[in-house]
């Protein structure tokens, strides 16, 4: 069985929740609260609730997808038919960086294939 299939096998895998960075370095802290489960197509869904800054959330949910599009390539050659939706991000504006999003993305979708049972396949 290949990697994808296994990875889609083990769908729907939710309550992915990472954090990245820490409060004492520059870079701040990230967080990142996702579900996965099969689709036809590859979709992202961005069901953050509003924010009162609604400009910078969407900056982070912007790069966390990047993060998690860039990962899932990474492993599979190309976007795999799920449906990814974006629960929670942390829209702080001391800490909101493309880097540390695209990290928090890349580590939800890292702990998503742990998840399936794919941990040799993370770094």
């Amino acid at each position: 069985m290949s990697a994808l299939d296994t990875f889609l096998a083990a769908l729907p895998i939710t309550g992915v929740n990472v954090r990245v960075g820490s409060p004492g370095n520059c870079g701040g802290v990230m967080l990142a609260f996702i579900d996965i489960a099969a689709a036809s197509d590859y979709q992202f869904v961005d069901a953050t609730p509003p924010n009162e800054d609604q400009e910078l959330a969407d900056f982070c949910v912007t790069n966390v997808r990047i993060g998690i599009d860039d990962e899932l390539r990474a492993h599979f050659g190309a976007l795999p038919p799920i449906e990814v939706t974006v629960n929670r991000v942390s829209p702080h504006p001391a800490d909101a960086n493309e880097s540390n999003n695209q990290r928090a993305g890349s580590h939800a979708v890292r702990e998503a294939l742990r998840r399936a049972g794919l941990a040799d396949l993370v770094p």
